[in-house]
């Protein structure tokens, strides 16, 4: 009966699959030396790796006590790595990263058994993957996560490179890594999603320690991670879409562990992370698929301000009128409450946007122009997703105007006042506007948003009068010369407009008027020299604004009794 526990078990140390059924009388002997830890035939207590090899035993003849023996050999794992660390800080002290090089320990008891229980969960991972591969996968990057967060303070490893050296050289976490790597192998092309959720749920429980094992996993297989944690992140957030409506944030760690994880892969896998994103967006509008995707990706996006900019150009780019018209089935039946939380968010995205900015702004003028203005190639856009457009250009001045009222003046020792990050993408706009090849109305656009909102016209008012320089102002003369006469005196009209409720930028405007205005024969700028076409603007300009201000004065009268 001492053989039932002897570690060669009596052919050789290598675990392997399946052999010959034992009598109910030597199984119930193996069961009962695994239970209790002892020899039964002898009653002594059974050492470390003893112990260890008689539970593989009985895990390769009574596969049912798999959940027992993978809880025991978790113990095995973690002294390993326990002994790895200590032996790791016995070592002379060093800097830099060649201090987490070990020599390559002997082989010691704890090793062995390790190989041989990887073996084993091999073998039945490569008979019966869908049997074998997800508990297993799930058992090996549970703990990993255990033991990275538990001994995360011992080893001062700095870094993700760093900790993969150090993880990476450990046979016993290499080895787990190595079984849910041939975990997620076997099952890539089936169905890879309970591998890939395991993972979710472990980065939500144990990250930053756990980074290193998302950095490798992803690094070995980038595809199927990236679509896997974005559909498992889906799943999840479709799950639990009634828990966070009631107040429940059950869905935001596995929402940040998503985010997390395509952080750790954009620098070496932004473009296939930026291309599956996008095949979201566009399957998620198909006829069955399901409503919350897009709305899953915005909130992706909100959590996410580099993820967001990797994709914004692109996916406004996609935005054809098939698609908008897509979108527009699908929301338009929402409720007026989840409309407008939607559009919120949409007008949040927007101004957090940096590079992809002036696409979207330009993209939201072009559709929200009425069809008698301007109709897109192609097939007609639905009166509503125009309509759409109209009502996010105005929730998004509004927001404009709110940000900048908001941020009131310096505290005491700022530097300068907090930016407002979207007034450079207007400048662009506006510079980028009067290029050839681009929307003529672009202009018009932006001095209707400057009318609307007194304040975002002082922000930007100063900035824009200085980057008018001639060859600016050659361009826009070009722009607005062949426009009708009754187009001019409407621009002429709006420009007075804007000018007399100029606060901040008055002086700088007014000066600019003057200065340019004056013929050359009185001053010349330096450079290009100006047409004489933008003059003549600047003067006509000049007298408009002047009998304007001569109407307000007027009117205002005498003050009544008792005004101040």
């Amino acid at each position: 009966m001492a053989e039932l526990c002897d570690p060669s078990g009596g052919g050789g140390s290598s675990p392997s699959p399946p052999r010959a059924p034992l009598s109910p009388q030597d199984l119930s002997q193996e069961l009962k030396a695994f239970l209790t830890g002892s020899d039964p035939a002898l009653g002594t207590p059974l050492c470390p790796p003893d112990h260890a090899r008689c539970a593989l035993r009985l895990l390769r003849r009574l596969p049912v006590a798999r959940h027992a023996v993978l809880q025991h050999l978790a113990g095995i794992f973690d002294a390993h790595v326990c002994s790895h660390l200590r032996l790791r800080s016995e070592l002379p002290s060093s800097s830099g990263p060649s201090s987490l090089l070990l020599p390559s320990p002997a082989p010691s008891a704890l090793s062995e058994v390790i190989h041989e229980a990887q073996r084993l969960l091999l073998s039945f991972i490569k008979a019966k993957p869908k049997a074998w591969a997800p508990p297993l996968a799930a058992w090996a990057v549970e703990l990993l996560g255990q033991l990275s967060s538990k001994y995360s303070g011992r080893h001062g490893a700095r870094g993700l490179n760093e900790l993969l050296q150090l993880w990476m050289q450990c046979e016993a976490t290499r080895t787990l890594m190595d079984i849910y790597a041939q975990c997620l192998a076997a099952l890539i092309a089936s169905c890879p999603d309970a591998c890939v959720d395991a993972l979710l749920d472990t980065s939500v429980q144990h990250s930053p320690h756990f980074d290193w094992v998302v950095a490798h996993i992803g690094g070995s297989f980038p595809d199927t991670i990236i679509s896997r944690v974005l559909s498992c992140g889906l799943k999840d957030f479709c799950a639990h879409g009634d828990a966070a409506t009631a107040g429940g944030d059950k869905r935001v760690p596995k929402l940040a562990s998503v985010v997390g994880i395509l952080g750790h892969l954009a620098s070496r896998h932004g473009a296939s992370i930026k291309r599956e994103l996008l095949r979201m967006f566009h399957d998620g509008l198909a006829p069955g698929q399901h409503k919350a995707t897009v709305p899953f990706l915005l909130q992706l996006a909100l959590m996410s301000p580099p993820l967001l900019g990797t994709v914004a150009a692109e996916l406004v780019d996609s935005l054809k009128p098939p698609v908008l018209n897509q979108l527009h089935q699908r929301f338009s039946p929402l409720p007026r409450d989840e409309l407008d939380a939607t559009v919120a968010l949409l007008v949040r995205l927007i101004c957090q946007t940096a590079a992809g900015a002036y696409r979207t702004l330009q993209f939201l003028l072009d559709t929200a122009m009425p069809a008698s203005v301007i109709t897109l190639p192609g097939l007609a856009l639905h009166d509503g997703v125009r309509e759409a457009c109209d009502r996010l250009v105005a929730a998004l001045l509004l927001q404009l105007q709110k940000l900048v009222h908001n941020r009131g003046a310096p505290a005491l020792g700022d530097a300068s006042p907090r930016p407002v990050p979207i007034k450079r993408e207007l400048l662009r706009m506006f510079h980028d506007g009067l290029a050839p090849g681009q929307h003529k109305a672009t202009v018009l656009f932006l001095l209707q948003l400057a009318l609307m909102s007194p304040p975002l016209l002082g922000t930007v008012a100063a900035e824009l009068v200085d980057s008018l320089k001639p060859p600016v102002l050659n361009q826009l003369h070009q722009r607005f010369s062949p426009l009708p006469r009754d187009e001019l005196d409407a621009t002429v009209a709006l420009l007075v407009r804007l000018i007399c409720q100029t606060a901040a930028g008055a002086y700088r405007t007014l000066q600019f008027l003057l200065d340019t205005a004056m013929p050359a024969s009185v001053i010349t700028p330096p450079g290009l020299a100006l047409h004489d076409g933008v003059r003549e603007a600047c003067d006509r300009l000049v007298a408009a604004l002047l009998l304007q201000l001569q109407k307000l004065v007027h009117n205002r009268g005498a003050p009544a009794l008792g005004d101040a």
